[in-house]
């Protein structure tokens, strides 16, 4: 009853009066990262895995420095046989598979991972004594998610019979039964498509680094100066001759460009054989 009464004082604060003393561990909270005012989302996580008896976490995306800066909170819950679910994705290969691993290695940790459609919650539960405290928001398990990034996170306290807790431990409890069971093979045919995809991440992001722009040669410089002046004089055909590997696909692409029609049809003709070869 006491418990109850704490927390009707707190969703007054929270919600009606913000001048109303209550207990401040039952707060309703809007987390955020400010070094202005030295504020991090972090200092929660921590405080609430050193005090919860359990927890359980939804997070789309882990990288090593978010398990770094919760290593002494980890290292916690191990000593202190504190149990913990969490569930994360291998939604868009962000997840390094050194984290996979890095999971695995806590023996008081059940780690699943949600395949069947993107995952991008954000949910932290931690279980005390009668009551838990829920963080929802944007941030993931990453170190600058829960130190610098912009991030708006909600903290909320609830009773194990209210209607807030019990929606989200069904969702959980469902997303865990729809998630695959994190296992060292597992981890090892994610790893082999995650080297592929960065291989793939890293030549496009050597393309969208390439700032040099595309220069018509010579040949092509003089060919557009002779299809120009031909232009001026009326005509509407020409045949440019040049040998193989001069340019002229691009020379035809350089002359579009240059008489920029507001409709344009290119007609490329290669050679069979080469196509063959």
């Amino acid at each position: 009853m006491e418990l109850t009464a704490l927390l009707k004082g707190s969703l007054e604060t929270s919600y009606l009066d913000n001048t109303l003393l209550s207990n401040e561990k039952l707060l309703t909270d809007l987390l955020i990262n400010d070094y202005r005012r030295g504020e991090k989302v972090l200092t929660t996580i921590q405080k609430e895995l050193l005090t919860c008896k359990e927890y359980k976490m939804t997070v789309a995306f882990i990288t090593e420095g978010g398990l770094s800066i919760l290593a002494n909170q980890m290292l916690h819950c191990i000593e202190n046989d504190i149990k913990g679910k969490i569930i994360t994705s291998s939604y868009l290969y962000f997840n390094n598979p050194r984290v996979f691993r890095k999971l695995m290695s806590y023996p008081n940790l059940e780690i699943r991972v949600h395949e069947n459609k993107p995952l991008h919650s954000k949910g932290y539960i931690f279980h005390h004594q009668g009551y838990s405290n829920l963080i929802v928001g944007s941030s993931n398990l990453t170190q600058g998610a829960l130190t610098t990034n912009n991030e708006w996170n909600i903290k909320l306290s609830s009773l194990e019979d209210g209607k807030i807790y019990k929606d989200s431990i069904d969702e959980f409890d469902y997303l865990w039964k729809n998630s695959t069971v994190l296992t060292n093979s597992w981890i090892d045919e994610y790893e082999e498509k995650y080297n592929i995809h960065q291989q793939i991440k890293e030549q496009i992001e050597d393309l969208n680094q390439f700032e040099e722009k595309i220069k018509p040669n010579k040949m092509q410089s003089e060919a557009l100066e002779n299809l120009k002046n031909f232009r001026k004089q009326g005509a509407t055909k020409a045949l440019v001759i040049s040998a193989t590997g001069t340019g002229k696909t691009y020379l035809a692409a350089f002359d579009v460009k240059a008489i920029k029609p507001k409709k344009c049809y290119l007609l490329f003709i290669e050679n069979k054989l080469r196509r063959m070869q």
